[in-house]
């Protein structure tokens, strides 16, 4: 016992002069190697601070000029003579009238090259009058100009308004109010009294703008923004470097600034202070914690030590002094006590159950057995069920693939007859026109009345229209060749294409068809002749839904367009629309709102599959109002998107 108390007491110790060894330590560390970081870090405090209240006072400047140069209204005559562009006028009048808190005053007319300008000028004003002509076509009211004149740099803050005719409202030029930084002398002694700098710099770029005599070139070695300098000639001074923000944005005005010794003192102190505090604190906290765990750890280990060994020595008469004592310092020991005395009842409560689940294993592996049984009848039984299945989805898809074919199919002779129907309304026309010319040379003939060049007129006008039938069954024959190959054709060529097909079946029952091909080169890949059925399904439903409508106007219009990366083809009617119950079903297969007579309803369901799964486009449509001239209509506005292709057919 003696020696188990001797060994706690020396762990404790040890641990308390580890604890104290490396506190002292990490204090010395950071006081040697943190000083000089945290010295820094409150430094940069120190100028940021110093920059914010720069671009304060900064800003408060531009705010003044802004002020006096919206203070500043033009007499009548002014205006007069800024219509006519009279500058030699404008010029002796803001002479007389030049403000004392403004280094210039300007005139800039609109419709003409010339400005009048009036100031204190001690220097050559040609530069700044450049610039200044450069402002009208600027949008902005606040302008930082940098002009070189007579081999030094300026650089002028300058605020600009709109001069209005108050007759006709026009802007008829710009008045614009300027001060010169570089002989600003307040504005750097302002920022030196707010913000107890020692020395300041202004600069537009790397070029000198406004310093301070007194510091001369001490500057040079601040180069870098936003970063702590030393000074190679004395370490005990900082440099620090900033932007400044004109106007809302960063500007290449920038200030450099040197930080006073007393300045650099305090922060020191501030330092040094919060270390020690930071020490003492530190410190407290570890003694404490210290003392918390004797009395939480190290003293209830010892006694629970002491009653341990006394209770399997059943020493009953010294168990129960030590559990006085234990429980006069620690109730943890009583917690103990009734737990040893639950480890027997356990320990028989753990051999019951052993022997009770020996009996339990035994009928879990007779129920196991006739599990792995069942599980294999269940198996086989589940692959029968799916080699049925597999059998039974391969039969659907099959069949599926024919029906879709036999669909297909349909709408390819759906298309068919109505392409034979604009044959022969195509050919109408130029055959009679061919039968009247016939009968006109026999009459003609008879009468002996035919000459050559009634001849000649005749024969060509046969000819004429004989080449046209000819144009109508090469078209025919390419738009349904079995020639399925995806290839890059023109977009618009094919709907032209279509267009000469069917455009007479639409003339013939009053439909105008009213196209805008402003955008024709637009190539897609695919088939010209499964995209010419799309155009025919879409077209023919236009057409039978406008047959219905007898006391107005018919017309189709027909958009092209490229959006990003799609060619898109709008096919818009003025039937009034679809009606909102049926629109989202018009793509089903088989629905129609027509006589099983007159159609099918496979049409717009294989031009969607057409469009989708061919080409990877998209064809969807919704109903729209839209203004034709001077008319306003409604209609079913059919869109498809096709992706764009570069290569040309």
């Amino acid at each position: 016992m003696k020696n188990l108390k001797i060994s706690i007491k020396t762990l404790f110790v040890f641990l308390t002069l580890f604890t104290v060894s490396i506190i002292i330590l990490l204090t010395y560390t950071f006081s040697k190697r943190g000083l000089n970081e945290l010295f820094i870090s409150e430094s940069k405090k120190y100028f940021e601070q110093s920059i914010r209240l720069s671009q304060t006072i900064f800003d408060y400047e531009i705010e003044k000029i802004l002020s006096v140069v919206n203070s500043i209204f033009l007499s009548a005559n002014e205006l007069q003579a800024i219509k006519e562009g009279n500058t030699e006028f404008l010029e002796n009048q803001l002479n007389k009238s030049i403000v004392k808190s403004l280094d210039f005053m300007a005139v800039i007319p609109s419709k003409k090259d010339d400005i009048a300008l009036a100031g204190f000028f001690l220097y050559d004003i040609t530069p700044l009058v450049h610039e200044l002509k450069r402002v009208k076509t600027s949008s902005s009211k606040k302008h930082l100009i940098k002009v070189k004149s007579n081999d030094q740099t300026l650089v002028f803050i300058v605020i600009t308004k709109g001069i209005v005719d108050p007759k006709t409202g026009e802007v008829i030029g710009l008045f614009a109010g300027g001060v010169e930084l570089k002989n600003n002398l307040k504005l750097l002694n302002d920022i030196k009294k707010n913000t107890k700098l020692e020395k300041i710099m202004l600069l537009y770029n790397d070029d000198l703008i406004l310093e301070d005599n007194e510091y001369g070139n001490g500057f040079a070695s601040i180069e870098r923004f936003g970063a702590i300098e030393h000074f190679a000639d004395d370490m005990d001074k900082l440099g620090y470097r900033a932007a400044l923000y004109f106007d809302e944005q960063e500007s290449r005005l920038n200030i450099k600034m040197i930080l006073q010794n007393d300045a650099l003192e305090s922060i020191k102190r501030i330092i040094k202070r919060d270390l020690l505090i930071i020490s003492i604190f530190t410190l407290l906290v570890v003694m404490l914690f210290i003392y918390l765990i004797n009395q939480l750890l190290i003293r209830p280990i010892e006694s629970l030590k002491i009653y341990a060994k006394e209770f399997f020595e059943n020493s009953n008469s010294e168990q129960k002094e030590l559990s006085l004592k234990i429980v006069e310092y620690q109730e943890l020991a009583n917690y103990l006590k009734k737990l040893f005395k639950e480890l027997y009842n356990n320990q028989q409560k753990l051999l019951k159950a052993k022997e009770k689940m020996s009996k339990d294993y035994k009928l879990i592996q007779e129920l196991n057995d006739n599990l792995e049984m069942k599980v294999a009848q269940k198996t086989r039984e589940l692959q029968d069920l799916n080699e049925n299945l597999t059998q039974k989805v391969g039969l659907e898809v099959e069949n599926n693939r024919k029906k879709d074919q036999q669909m297909m199919q349909q709408a390819r002779y759906a298309a068919l007859g109505e392409m034979i129907a604009n044959i022969a309304h195509q050919w109408r026309q130029p055959l009679c026109a061919i039968t009247a010319a016939i009968s006109a040379i026999k009459l003609q003939k008879d009468l002996k009345m035919l000459n050559d060049e009634t001849f000649e007129y005749y024969y060509n006008m046969m000819l004429n229209n004989t080449d046209f039938l000819s144009e109508t069954i090469n078209t025919f024959r390419s738009f349904f060749k079995n020639d399925l190959e995806k290839k890059p054709f023109n977009l618009v060529k094919s709907m032209e294409d279509t267009l000469m097909i069917i455009s007479s079946t639409f003339k013939d029952n009053n439909i105008e068809i009213v196209t805008d091909f402003n955008q024709r080169d637009l190539m897609v890949l695919g088939s010209s002749t499964e995209l010419s059925q799309v155009f025919i399904n879409i077209l023919n439903n236009a057409k039978d839904v406008m047959l219905d409508k007898k006391d107005q106007e018919r017309k189709v219009f027909i958009r092209s367009m490229q959006i990003e990366d799609e060619n898109i083809i709008f096919i818009i009617d003025n039937g009034g629309g679809i009606p909102e119950e049926i629109i989202q079903k018009v793509f089903d297969p088989y629905f129609t709102t027509k006589h099983q007579s007159q159609g099918t309803g496979i049409g717009l369901y294989m031009s969607k599959e057409i469009v989708e799964r061919k080409f990877n486009g998209l064809l969807s449509v919704q109903n729209t109002h839209f203004k034709h001239g001077t008319q306003t209509f409604m209609g079913a506005c059919f869109r498809i998107a096709l992706p764009v292709i570069k290569e040309k057919a």
